[in-house]
């Protein structure tokens, strides 16, 4: 063969296989999440508590890419999804705020292509409640560092710490604390 020939073919090779290859680490981390539990289906709904952007990155699998995203339950000792919670993020470069609320079993994200988020962020959550006199309220929580680098909640809050398995963000660390 020639050498034009050789050079070419080993050219092609090595551009194939690295189209082949995807990041073994990350394709073992989207692995440990398991099938969908429940019987649950793709979409807005599933997932809940389970480190988003493992497949929702640039990494994939999935298309959509999150620039933040996680679960809010109403307390350590109260798993109870909080469905309608708003979830405020206040990039600190001064560019606005954008606030999304949480759905039926308490996700929330925010797409890349809708937000493109500067990190660090401050995060607060509120939630709007009547109270025992009838008024509404609104019950605002606020984190209480910010948020340097990662949009999957639940890499940081998990159960344990540093697991990425299920995570746990509460609007209060007990029950009886829970505004009534």
């Amino acid at each position: 063969m020639s050498r034009q020939i050789l050079t070419t073919l080993a050219a092609a090779a090595a551009a194939f296989s690295f189209l082949s290859c995807g990041s073994p680490v990350h394709d073992d981390l989207v692995a440990s999440l398991g099938p969908e539990p429940n019987g649950e289906h793709s979409g807005p709904l599933h997932r809940a508590g389970q480190p988003c952007l493992t497949c929702h990155s640039s990494l994939g699998p999935s298309h959509t890419e999150f620039a933040v995203a996680g679960t809010i339950y109403k307390s350590v000792d109260d798993m109870s999804p909080m469905v309608g919670v708003k979830v405020i993020f206040a990039p600190l470069d001064g560019t606005d705020s954008i606030a999304v609320q949480t759905n039926a079993v308490g996700n929330f994200y925010i797409t890349k292509a809708k937000f493109p988020l500067a990190y660090p962020l401050h995060v607060s959550v509120a939630y709007d409640y009547v109270d025992s006199a009838g008024k509404p309220q609104e019950y605002v929580a606020q984190m209480a560092s910010r948020i340097g680098r990662d949009g999957s909640c639940a890499d940081c809050h998990a159960d344990p710490a540093g697991q990425a398995r299920f995570g746990h963000v509460y609007i209060t660390a007990a029950a009886a604390d829970f505004p009534k």
